[in-house]
């Protein structure tokens, strides 16, 4: 028996729900948290499904436990309360209980580089063990966003439309209290400046 609950917000296997255990979530390490900003980050390279992907992992640590942060990333509208600009979107938005839309704008180099994105993702929800005790894991994987066009009216917007994307958000708690949070994203090599993502 597998120690690895697996749970999806629905009730069939979803594409999103493969993004959970994709090898490449674990070729970047969680990075040391820097005392002045608050949070780490590290980055990386992989070859998804034939396409060469640049990812960044970043993490802090929070005085709020699992629980807390559970449903505050169940729902997209409320994660840039919680996060510091590093971590959020400009926009994110749920379509239906498996399906959200994200999408952010960030500029660096005094406004000389700005890279705007859009998409749609489907979600699923892991628990996993660790050894404070269980972390939760919320999976997303980019989706063709042309059915959700009815939806979008007022959200989508100019930015342009990502090509493959996938990343999660874990969340695992901290033996002193509190919980590490941790956000882990992937886009196409190309996509994005790597120097943005550091």
């Amino acid at each position: 028996m597998p120690s690895t609950l697996l749970i999806l917000l629905i009730d069939v296997m979803t594409p999103a729900a493969s993004a959970c255990s994709q090898p490449m979530f674990s070729t970047i390490p969680l990075p040391a948290i820097d005392a002045k900003k608050g949070h780490g980050v590290a980055t990386g390279q992989y070859n998804w499904e034939g396409k060469q992907m640049v990812g960044a992992r970043l993490s802090m640590n929070s005085a709020w436990p699992v629980d807390a942060w559970r449903p505050v990333l169940q729902q997209g509208d409320k994660q840039d309360d919680w996060m510091p600009a590093e971590f959020g979107y400009e926009e994110a938005a749920m379509l239906d209980r498996t399906h959200m839309y994200l999408r952010f704008d960030i500029g660096f180099l005094l406004g000389a580089v700005r890279v705007q994105r859009q998409l749609v993702v489907e979600l699923a929800e892991q628990t996993v063990s660790a050894a404070t005790g269980s972390a939760w894991r919320t999976c997303w994987k980019m989706v063709d966003p042309g059915p959700w066009e009815p939806k979008l009216t007022g959200l989508a917007n100019s930015a342009t439309w990502e090509k493959s994307s996938a990343g999660w958000w874990e969340v695992t708690p901290r033996a002193e209290g509190g919980a590490l949070v941790s956000y882990l994203g992937w886009t196409e090599a190309g996509a994005m400046p790597v120097s943005i993502l550091q």
